[in-house]
């Protein structure tokens, strides 16, 4: 009798191990891209006020570490890329067995899909799309541990059995990565874009609307269903749902529809729209888009400063910045404005660079040339204005150059000087100071030496912009010149 417990005892330790060890090992193997999306914000989801779901619409135009930084609202991006209106309302359930958030935004681009299996879809696809698919649903549910709405959200959104075991036991799909290991291992899983992602482009996007912007949705489709699921579950637990439609610079039947639709359920279930599709207050379609769909790092800013503002006009969220109780906050906000700095630092295309000096506020000096192709540069004069806050630069074309903008964000001043000019006792971030320009020659000399040009009129002279960024002290950390297709010359 002895003999037969102790080999039961043995059979269940040994059962009892291997479990250990395959939930280990799956652990180790599997992809790391859900949890450098979701570890931090697991570090900070019982602090957060806002969450914010939906594609990458969402993803791209809205960072919550700028929502902290200048409003003091904790907030974090859920947004996958490809996400549809299923696949957030599952991440909302997750969400909230670890958050207990005060709003809730949701952007409902692809309201038209009429599917929510992410293995099936319509039926018409190929295997690698719909692969494709459940790949990207990876990096939304492998963060989440095994539960309960884990298996409600699997089950709704994925239909063959073998394929949700890899949701639910994904050992089965990560078993084969051992090769993918060493660079999987030293992913630095802290996120200090909150969730988000930057897009760098700078486009000519193609800009277009349908004839018919009345049209709306027909029926009802899945994602639509979904909505309604979203709408009643913050309904149930006292969550304030904001929708929206995120600016797009070529707009399809499907766009209107969706924003039409909305419109008129937001109207009979009280939650707000903010719908930005067509949108030309927040954003300038010339400037701030990353592609005909998507908005780059100025976009971006500009439409989480509008958001920021919006939420806190409504007075329901608490300014968090100063309290040490949110100090995980501080931390992540601090890395986040470094790696804006490092890479502001590393930025060599011209548009690029200068909207990377608006997003870090940066104190700069730049002068343009009277002969510079810039001033017949839609973009870059655009950029340029939001720099300096006015449209001094406007009276600097037609050969009425060159171009001086001293921007000394520490004492909020920005210096600007157009076409030939001799300026004495003038003084800003860089110190005492005297402009003279002629045409094609510009010198601003520093401390009263007129043999201490700050500008390099010497290895440079034909350059047609020369940009300055500058410390908090008035040194000169970096030295970039351009020439007239906006390529970098050379760095100092």
């Amino acid at each position: 009798m002895k003999n037969k417990v102790y080999k039961g005892v043995k059979i269940i330790a040994f059962w009892a191990i291997v479990g250990v060890l395959i939930t280990g090992t799956a652990k180790f193997l599997e992809s790391k891209d859900s949890f450098e999306k979701y570890t931090t914000f697991g570090q900070v989801s019982d602090q957060v006020d806002v969450l914010f779901f939906g594609s990458s619409h969402m993803l791209n135009s809205v960072n919550p570490s700028l929502l902290y930084s200048e409003f003091g609202i904790t907030s974090y991006n859920m947004a996958q890329p490809g996400g549809v209106i299923p696949e957030s309302y599952a991440q909302l359930v997750n969400a909230l067995d670890y958050s207990d958030p005060e709003y809730v935004v949701v952007d409902v681009w692809a309201l038209d899909r009429d599917y929510h299996y992410v293995d099936e879809m319509t039926g018409t696809e190929t295997e690698e799309t719909l692969r494709n698919s459940v790949s990207l649903l990876h990096n939304s549910m492998d963060y989440w541990p095994l539960s309960v709405n884990k298996i409600k959200t699997v089950n709704e959104l994925i239909k063959d059995n073998a394929t949700k075991m890899e949701f639910l036991c994904d050992f089965t799909l990560y078993h084969d990565r051992w090769q993918n290991m060493a660079e999987d291992t030293s992913v630095d899983l802290e996120n200090e874009y909150l969730g988000s992602e930057v897009r760098e482009e700078f486009v000519d996007p193609t800009q277009y609307s349908p004839d018919d912007m009345t049209q709306v949705i027909e029926g009802e489709p899945e994602s639509l269903k979904y909505l309604y699921k979203i709408i009643d579950l913050c309904e149930s637990r006292d969550i304030k749902l904001v929708v929206t439609f995120m600016p797009m610079a070529t707009i399809y039947d499907q766009d209107v529809q969706a924003v039409n639709t909305v419109t008129q359920i937001a109207e009979e279930r009280g939650f707000t729209f903010l719908n930005l599709l067509d949108d030309t207050t927040v954003i300038d379609k010339t400037v701030d888009m990353s592609d005909n769909t998507h908005v780059n790092m100025l976009g971006m800013t500009k439409i989480s400063r509008y958001i920021g503002q919006f939420l806190t006009d409504t007075g329901d969220l608490t300014n968090h910045k100063g309290d040490s109780a949110y100090s995980k906050w501080d931390e992540i906000v601090s890395e986040w404005s470094q790696t804006e700095l490092k890479e502001m630092m590393d930025e060599d295309e011209l548009y690029a660079k200068l909207g990377r000096v608006y997003n870090t506020n940066a104190s700069i000096v730049l002068y343009v040339k009277n002969s510079s192709k810039i001033f017949n540069d839609e973009k870059a004069l655009k950029i340029i204005k939001l720099l300096s806050g006015t449209s001094v630069i406007d009276g600097a074309g037609n050969g009425n150059g060159p171009y001086l903008m001293i921007r000394d964000t520490t004492n909020s001043q920005v210096l600007e000087y157009v076409g030939n000019t001799d300026e004495t006792g003038s003084s800003a971030l860089i110190g005492d100071f005297e402009y003279v320009s002629a045409d094609d020659f510009g010198a601003v000399y520093l401390g009263g030496d007129t043999e201490n040009n700050m500008l390099d009129m010497t290895d440079y002279y034909e350059s047609e912009l020369q940009l300055y960024i500058m410390g908090a002290d008035g040194e000169v950390l970096q030295a970039e010149y351009y020439n007239g297709t906006w390529s970098l010359i050379e760095e100092d």
